[in-house]
């Protein structure tokens, strides 16, 4: 009964600032054995993943120079695997298509009057500077009278290397225009939507130098973020950090850093300040069948809050079992920006934001079985402080969401996964998460938040020109409140879908995909029914 009346109260408070609002205007079969590979991540033109909530909240980002990663794999084909397209119903997915199109311009139609364009120019070269530029649209209208969404994406960098210098610049640009038709429109006719909007971007500059021994490196790197819409009035985000690596011998590295961040946001009624500052400090260390990476990042939160962040794992790679057993811990912050919200829930009205802490303890298994297959599972025990959660606002605008932050909670997740892949030929995944949530404070619930999921994905090429490739989701375990705030459990629902490419000409291919493909209205926010079955299809040109 504490609990209610505590979440009632809560509700309450901040749909009356909504009521108040309203009162006024608003403005790739080839096999390697086991190895240890360096990748190093490259841009490629794509249209951006799909709205869609994130599970598992990540540490803000200490270093955005380009990253190298070192991967420790069992015997299995490495080759590009299709990922699922998102959960959310006439989204932009990954084009996951012909590799040969590096200049292009892809577009389609489809019902839902969908409008599609995907165009890309990749690795254009002109001495020691690489250019990347991208640009995706999207628009939909639903069977609904507000039912419709205008996505738009504009990417562009730029990397300069010479000798032990590499230098790089960035721009990552969106506009966001969805309207909120969440509300019974039987029983409300004549009711007109709001419309949601959010613009802007953020210019990134970054610059890492090597030490002419190769024993280290030093890079500075730091970005401006701006976004406007009609719940703010704008959102200015400033990001400069420092990092400094040194190869210590013997399998150790040493990495030093500094890493500061401030959003402020200013809307009609308030404004608020959301900043943290971070400094990293750790090792990587890596002998025979061990590798362990450990960091500590004492950082400063929002409120002066002081958190103990840190990053440690431990992992033993047993070549000849094909198994990789370990273990770790990891302490993350994340801002909740407006942005950032806005990207998992185009739904959301004005909020001041909050940050979240968290804290997980971690084992997992990743064993490879023959040539083709692989499985892994993870098990992890989580503590969150005010973890972002979504609710329907009570008074009036019912179909507007609000964030609600649950002040502490722990959770229990289990994640199981496998992928059976034979070349760039044929390539099958499967991918089962369950979270269980305990010690509920406030609230007794984490809304709007699914506990279980189900994915699965398929691609087969059978000759080199022809691609296909499906999807499968199904969704359960989320609560809502309803009008009367009485909670209420959404239905688990089920996605499908497919999709493929056809390389007719050297430079020309066809291509049609199908999300959706039960036409299943299910609703994955509260009040917000899914488009239905969604068709498109259309050509792709390289230039």
């Amino acid at each position: 009964m504490h609990h209610k009346k505590s979440i009632v109260t809560s509700l309450f408070l901040i749909a009356g600032i909504e009521v108040f609002a309203q009162q006024k205007p608003t403005s790739n079969d080839t096999t390697i054995k086991n190895s240890t590979i360096e990748i190093s991540q490259i841009y490629q033109p794509k249209i951006k993943e799909a709205v869609k909530e994130t599970i598992n909240p990540t540490l803000p980002q200490q270093d955005i120079v380009t990253p190298e990663y070192k991967y420790v794999v069992p015997t299995q084909s490495l080759n590009y695997s299709y990922k699922p397209q998102p959960l959310q119903a006439l989204a932009m997915g990954s084009d996951t298509t012909y590799k040969g199109f590096h200049h292009y311009i892809k577009a389609g139609l489809g019902n839902k009057r969908t409008i599609y364009i995907d165009a890309g120019l990749g690795n254009w070269a002109k001495k020691n500077l690489v250019t990347n530029a991208h640009f995706g649209l999207l628009s939909q209208k639903g069977e609904l009278a507000y039912q419709k969404q205008t996505l738009g994406v504009f990417n562009v960098e730029s990397a300069y290397s010479k000798n032990s210098l590499k230098a790089g610049i960035r721009l990552d640009a969106s506009h966001s225009n969805f309207f909120q038709y969440g509300f019974d429109e039987k029983l409300l006719p004549n009711k007109i939507a709001t419309r949601q909007t959010l613009s802007g971007g953020t210019l990134g500059v970054n610059a890492m130098k090597n030490h002419k021994d190769s024993l280290g490196f030093h890079s500075v790197f730091a970005s401006l973020g701006f976004y406007t819409g009609n719940n703010i009035s704008n959102e200015t985000s400033t990001s400069i950090g420092f990092l400094s690596g040194r190869n210590l011998g013997d399998g150790l590295n040493g990495k030093l850093g500094i890493n500061g961040v401030s959003t402020h946001l200013n809307s009609e009624f308030y404004s608020v300040t959301n900043a943290y500052i971070s400094l990293k400090a750790g090792i990587d260390f890596t002998q025979d069948i061990f590798t362990f990476h450990g960091y500590l990042i004492p950082t400063i939160g929002q409120n002066n809050n002081a958190f103990l962040l840190h990053d440690m794992e431990g992992k033993f790679h047993f070549a000849d079992a094909q198994l990789n057993v370990g273990a770790g811990t990891k302490g993350s912050l994340i801002q909740n920006t407006y942005q950032q919200l806005f990207t998992t829930n185009p739904y959301i009205s004005q909020f001041k934001s909050t940050q979240t802490h968290s804290d997980e303890v971690f084992a997992f298994i990743e064993k490879g079985v023959g040539h083709h297959l692989t499985l892994s599972g993870k098990v992890s025990w989580w503590k969150y402080e005010n973890l972002a959660t979504f609710l329907n606002q009570p008074i009036g605008d019912y179909e507007k969401m609000m964030v609600y932050y649950v002040p502490k909670t722990n959770a229990l997740s289990s994640q199981f996964e496998m992928r059976y892949q034979i070349g760039n030929t044929i390539s099958v995944g499967a991918q089962f998460i369950i979270f269980k949530y305990s010690n509920i404070l406030g609230s007794g619930r984490i809304w709007q938040t699914p506990t279980r999921r189900l994915n699965g994905d398929f691609q087969w090429n059978p000759i080199p020109e022809l691609n296909f490739n499906a999807y499968g989701a199904y969704v359960s375990g989320s609560y809502a409140l309803d009008s009367n705030l009485n909670e209420i459990k959404l239905k688990a629902f089920i996605d499908l879908g497919f999709g493929a490419e056809y390389l007719a000409m050297k430079k020309l291919s066809f291509f049609i995909n199908c999300n959706n493909l039960l036409n299943n209205k299910y609703q994955r926010w509260n009040g917000y029914q899914a488009y239905g079955i969604n068709i498109y299809g259309g050509l792709r040109l390289k230039f």
